[in-house]
């Protein structure tokens, strides 16, 4: 593999385990030349795997961001990509109702979203016709159990939203799924990605990577409820999370996510928590909790026009605390065919967040997985802004061109303030602040179902680099990505 960064020749590698996943780590003993062999093995594999109504669709599957243009469009529901993965019969209702929409004359689609809308026929047409039947969940059992591996090859300096470099193989997901009543229930190893943010989420995003838990769903006509439990390094610290999707109207969804970071083992108090708002059930205290809250909303100003937003609050203070709030927020907009082309997508997302966020005193209950934030990457003490232009080249495939500019302040992951005079001093872009412009392009692409790819190139330039005064440096970051199913 040919080091971007440094120009250096370096060896294809097994991915290192990572401290909570050791169970499900490759072994390190194998001989180097398996990452080079099961990379190969990604590239020319393409037998489709077989799919079946309980499978989980993972996070970042074309099928949702199909299904969220569609919701742009009027058609498909307003929740389509809020709380993932879903279970392949979840997405095949959401499917099924844009259908319907669709044929009833209620939304008018163009070129590339009917196209899009009949990919996810296809994709989803054994569930659609248990669906007709009336009975969704039978065609083949009542368990299933999924398996995905990803290989990759990377710049070995990776810019701050990307944790892969070098090369490596992961099992990036493994994972038993099944119903219970009208409970769907995943165990295992797989990504989570909670809110409508495109380049990040607070509460819950793939920025540390698969996590194991355990993950139920309930889907009702309009509201929507997840909950999971997690360990982050077993048996000291786990991650209990709650979240509710309600569509108020067919043109608002409104989210509310929240988790608990708690030591000292499982706690059944949160883990059978049936309620959201777990702060007023918490545990004294001496246990050191830390509770993240986050609100989030979709709303369709008019069919092409999507506005979406993510307020965060971790630990808000009590009233008269000398110390401030520790917040932070997203807010987009996703436009529909702005060149009136019939396949580009335009995305605009701005993201601040405060510092201090993710952190608690000695580190005990910390936001973090593998030294990486569970939620947004960016964080803390930073400022994004994104843009980015898609160009759909057809359902599953699409290539696209991005502007990003981030600004970070000198606050750190797993900081805490010593006093309220430095609690606010350095609170938001604190001391000399690193700014980055960078332009990324990328190509994706799913085909067949199975085998998904990703190729992406970035430039940037920084300017304080390091957070020195007058420091500059370039970068360029190169990535390929492979994933298969089985």
């Amino acid at each position: 593999m040919l080091s971007i960064m440094s120009g250096t020749l370096a060896t294809i590698r097994v991915a290192r385990p990572e401290p909570v996943t050791g169970a499900y780590s490759p072994n390190m003993r194998f001989h180097q030349g398996l990452g080079l062999a099961v990379i190969f093995f990604l590239l020319v594999v393409s037998a489709p795997a077989a799919a079946h109504p309980l499978d989980v669709v993972a996070y970042d599957h074309w099928a949702y961001g199909a299904l969220y243009r569609l919701a742009a469009a009027g058609a498909a529901p307003l929740w389509a990509a809020s709380a993932r993965p879903l279970a392949r019969f979840e997405i095949a209702r959401m499917v099924a109702k844009a259908q319907g929409r669709v044929t009833a004359g209620a939304v008018r689609l163009g070129p590339a979203d009917a196209e899009a809308l009949r990919a996810l026929g296809d994709e989803f047409a054994e569930e659609l016709r248990l669906l007709r039947e009336g009975n969704p969940q039978s065609g083949g059992g009542t368990v299933w159990a999924g398996l995905a591996v990803s290989g990759w090859i990377a710049g070995d300096r990776p810019l701050r939203f990307e944790r892969r470099q070098g090369s490596g193989v992961e099992l990036s997901r493994l994972y038993l799924s099944g119903r219970a009543g009208d409970v769907a229930v995943q165990a295992g190893r797989d990504a989570l990605w909670w809110g409508p943010g495109f380049r990040g989420a607070f509460v819950m995003s793939d920025n540390a990577g698969p996590v194991e838990a355990l993950r139920l769903c309930l889907t009702g006509e309009r509201l929507r409820v997840v909950k999971v439990v997690a360990p982050l390094a077993y048996p000291e610290r786990y991650i209990y999370g709650f979240r509710v999707d309600w569509l108020a109207r067919d043109d608002v969804r409104i989210g509310v996510s929240e988790t608990m970071v708690g030591v000292g083992g499982l706690s059944l108090l949160y883990a059978l928590n049936p309620l959201p708002l777990a702060s007023l059930f918490r545990r004294p205290p001496v246990h050191n909790d830390n509770y993240n809250l986050a609100l989030d909303i979709d709303w369709l100003v008019r069919p092409g026009l999507l506005l979406y937003t993510e307020l965060y609050a971790d630990d808000v203070v009590g009233v008269g605390s000398a110390f401030p709030h520790r917040l932070g927020g997203t807010a987009g907009a996703l436009l529909l065919d702005p060149f009136r082309d019939g396949r580009t997508v335009l995305r605009l997302e701005h993201s601040r967040a405060a510092n201090w966020i993710y952190g608690t005193r000695g580190q005990v209950a910390d936001y973090v997985r593998a030294g990486r934030a569970l939620g947004h990457w960016c964080a803390p003490d930073c400022e994004l802004w994104s843009a980015e232009l898609t160009r759909r080249l057809s359902a599953e495939a699409s290539a696209s061109v991005a502007y990003e500019l981030v600004r970070k302040g000198e606050g750190r992951l797993g900081q805490t303030w010593s006093d309220p005079v430095d609690a606010w001093r350095r609170l938001y872009l604190s001391g000399i602040v690193e700014t980055t412009h960078m332009v990324r392009l990328a190509y994706q692409w799913s085909s067949p179902r199975s085998l998904s790819q990703a190729v992406e190139i970035a430039w940037a330039t920084v300017t304080n680099a390091g957070h020195v005064t007058g420091a500059a440096r370039q970068d360029l970051y190169l990535r390929w990505e492979a994933r298969l199913a089985f």
